[in-house]
């Protein structure tokens, strides 16, 4: 069953191809790049280098795994609608998850380290404007409630209690303020973005959607001005 996973929520766009070879072995493909503007530039010729270097066509994907936000307004819908339309293209199931979890997934994998033992993980997005992306993961990597947008007290709040890594580009300011309540920080990874590899990773254990909707916690700056919005078809 080859899964294509891509993710264009943050600071970065990836994709990555799981499938069973012919051997029975699980083999991956992907792609990472950091890019702050042109997500929607990129992602699809992304998902063209993976599937022709792995000679698998669009058609022949029977999952497809997207990150439904949270993150930037233009991201989030660009990767919203590439699902949406490979999906209506090839026939294949959608899954989603957090642009968090798939952060969540990387710093647990890559912190297998006995000091980490029993804690439970943060990822703390900075989200301008005082506020940051935040949702909470027990020690196991299974989610401890939805994401948030939360202020730097109200984040540092939701950590009594516990013992804590933290990752994300908000992670050394919601680590001190954590500190300097008492509470337990033994990790901190200061700026990850999600990757594709974790989340095709996820995708097995995600159950198909019904409806492949973003994920915004927050509404975009820019609106449309009273009276000057064009007028929509009839759905």
């Amino acid at each position: 069953m080859p899964t294509l996973a891509f993710d264009t929520c943050l600071g970065a766009v990836s994709v990555a191809l799981s499938w069973i070879d012919d051997r029975g072995q699980l083999c991956l493909e992907g792609r990472f790049e950091l890019c702050r503007a042109g997500h929607a530039e990129r992602l699809l010729p992304m998902i063209d280098s993976v599937l022709r270097d792995t000679g698998h066509a669009a058609r022949a994907i029977d999952r497809i795994a997207v990150t439904l936000g949270p993150g930037t307004f233009t991201g989030v819908r660009t990767g919203i609608a590439a699902a949406r339309a490979m999906a209506l293209a090839s026939g294949a199931s959608v899954v989603g998850t957090t642009s968090l979890a798939v952060i969540a997934q990387q710093f647990m994998r890559e912190g297998e380290i006995e000091e980490y033992t029993g804690c439970c993980t943060a990822v703390a997005v900075d989200a301008r404007k005082g506020q940051m992306f935040l949702q909470l993961f027990g020690d196991d990597g299974t989610p401890l409630g939805s994401p948030e947008l939360a202020s730097i007290a109200d984040a540092s709040e939701r950590l009594r209690g516990r013992r804590w890594r933290i990752a994300g580009s908000a992670a050394e300011g919601l680590a001190a303020a954590a500190r300097a309540q008492g509470i337990e920080v033994v990790g901190v990874v200061p700026v990850v973005e999600p990757d594709a590899r974790d989340l095709v990773a996820l995708a097995p254990n995600l159950a198909p959607l019904s409806r492949i909707a973003p994920l915004y916690l927050r509404a975009p700056d820019a609106i449309v001005q009273a009276g000057k919005g064009l007028p929509r078809a009839a759905s």
